[in-house]
């Protein structure tokens, strides 16, 4: 696996909206992270999901890379998704994504 051969130790996905614990794949540490803010989602989907927002701090040694989450100390209540106001989800049109 090219990862490997790179000497990944850790892959970090993203945009889930709900934090996985990390997980071991051949030697390589998994991080599947949330969005930092937005709506909580997919918790259910998970046993071990947590929709809490905040971010991850890595901190990168000479040998070591550690990594911890911080929880947000406020999060909003605004309606809509994010400055641009998008629709809700039960407003959205999804047509033309299904054009051919």
């Amino acid at each position: 696996m090219l990862l490997q051969e790179a000497g990944v130790d850790w892959l970090i996905t993203g945009h889930l909206h709900v934090r996985r614990p990390v997980e071991k794949y051949r030697g390589m540490r998994l991080l599947k992270v949330s969005a930092a803010g937005g709506k909580r989602q997919y918790e259910d989907h998970w046993p071990d999901g947590d929709a809490t927002h905040g971010f991850h701090v890595f901190t990168v040694g000479a040998e070591t890379i550690s990594c911890r989450f911080e929880p947000l100390t406020h999060e909003s209540t605004a309606e809509g998704y994010g400055p641009h106001g998008h629709p809700s989800e039960a407003e959205r049109d999804y047509s033309l994504a299904w054009e051919k």
